[in-house]
């Protein structure tokens, strides 16, 4: 019928202990980043043909990047990423969809996320999803930002 098909992704984290490990869980291609001590480091890994094809080293034409393996929906099972990290006191975690992302340089997300620590997480979010549409996003673009702070 219709909207068959259909799925969604899903990225998060959550910690159950103040100072415990977060547990990072993943389906799709929405990402969730660290910026830590200047640096901007992706934790997740697309779940998507393009990934796959780009990670076996395939050469000529790439599928397109927007052809998940796996999503939410779909199917009566899902076999999310699951890992687990260590936060430090200053950590900006990132989660966002292809949108933000997409088109919009690493390096770019890297010093929009520099001026997080001196502005409201709130502002950094609509400056992130303005710089993603400077760069030409057309997709839908999400950005949820979480500070460490100890």
């Amino acid at each position: 019928g219709e909207g068959s098909g259909m799925g969604t992704t899903l990225t998060g984290f959550w910690q159950s202990l103040p100072g415990g490990p977060l547990v990072i869980f993943h389906v799709g291609d929405s990402r969730l980043y660290r910026y830590r001590n200047g640096e901007l480091a992706v934790l997740t890994r697309d779940q998507t043909v393009y990934q796959q094809a780009l990670e076996a080293g395939v050469s000529g034409d790439f599928p397109p990047r927007n052809l998940l393996l796996q999503a939410i929906g779909p199917t009566a099972t899902v076999a999310p990423d699951v890992k687990a990290g260590m936060p430090r006191p200053g950590d900006v975690y990132l989660l966002c969809s292809d949108g933000l992302y997409g088109n919009t340089p690493h390096a770019a997300i890297e010093n929009a996320l520099a001026g997080a620590h001196a502005q409201s997480l709130e502002q950094c979010c609509h400056d992130l999803i303005a710089l993603a549409k400077t760069h030409g996003s057309r997709d839908n673009i999400t950005a949820v930002l979480a500070l460490v702070e100890h």
